[in-house]
């Protein structure tokens, strides 16, 4: 068994990038809580938000007070047709795919982050914008209800119910049985949640261990009553080597969400570790 070093997981820069974005989140930021979370640079962080600015000039000077159909289409043209910003199906995995500053920079990403972007260009052009987070997909809706439903993955492409549950159907191999509740809007915190998992997934797949658990732990850290983010950061670690750490956290799930899902399987991982882990007396 390897243990590594925890100042190589977790750094004074890391803790510093969690505070900003718990603070963006309280403050329902979601461009400063997903620069945030890829802490960054400055650099980075000003260009993103002019050209988020330039393109919410861009689509408030068009179409600020339009029907959610022609605000839509309006969001199309500047961001798909004129920008190119579309979904990067050939390297979906890349950990730059959910790094909004990257996204915006390469017109290239996640569903996701590419949804993000059309919420903070239809802020910035008084456009109603809220993220949906449908099992497996993410898109977007326009408008107060009735909202209009658009995949910003797919250049935009207009959705209806009958699409969606299509799309949910499909992706989850018909195991997951259609609920219109799939499309309630989801919030900042929940965007946020759902990015650090993505990291997660992109950096194991990648095999970059630390950063895996940097997602990990900052998902921990952002949303500490949420047993799935504190299963998500015991996981990491496990994965990265520090068992010991793993152990503790799992133990710490069992006390904290006893009656959870992630309690039951965070019990088997204590079992477990429990064996190849020496006791410190």
């Amino acid at each position: 068994m390897r243990v590594v070093d925890t100042i190589d997981l977790w750094s004074r820069a890391d803790q510093a990038a969690l505070t900003r974005c718990r603070g963006a989140v309280a403050a329902d930021d979601l461009v400063e809580a997903l620069l945030a979370v890829e802490d960054a640079p400055r650099t980075s962080r000003r260009a993103c938000l002019d050209q988020l600015e330039l393109w919410g000039r861009a689509v408030g000077d068009l179409a600020a007070s339009g029907a959610p159909e022609v605000q839509a289409a309006v969001l199309r043209h500047v961001l798909c047709s004129r920008a190119g910003l579309k979904g990067d199906p050939e390297h979906y995995y890349e950990p730059e795919n959910c790094h909004l500053s990257r996204v915006v920079d390469l017109r290239r990403g996640m569903p996701i982050l590419l949804t993000a972007v059309w919420i903070a260009v239809g802020a910035r052009a008084g456009i109603a914008v809220r993220g949906v987070g449908l099992p497996g997909h993410f898109i977007a809706r326009i408008g107060d209800e009735p909202a209009l439903l658009v995949d910003p993955f797919s250049n935009g492409r207009p959705l209806t119910v009958a699409h969606c549950a299509a799309l949910v159907k499909r992706l989850t191999d018909g195991q997951l049985p259609w609920d219109n509740a799939f499309l309630a809007p989801s919030d900042t915190g929940a965007i946020v949640l759902r990015v650090l998992r993505n990291l997660v997934n992109c950096h194991e797949r990648s095999g970059e261990a630390r950063l895996a658990y940097r997602a990990a732990r900052f998902a921990a850290g952002l949303f500490p009553s949420q047993p799935g983010a504190a299963l998500l950061h015991a996981r990491a670690a496990e994965r990265a080597g520090i068992e010991p750490m793993a152990l503790g956290l799992y133990r710490d799930l069992v006390e904290r969400f006893g009656g959870s899902e992630e309690a039951t399987e965070a019990r088997g991982c204590v079992d477990r570790l429990a064996e190849d882990v020496p006791t410190v007396h």
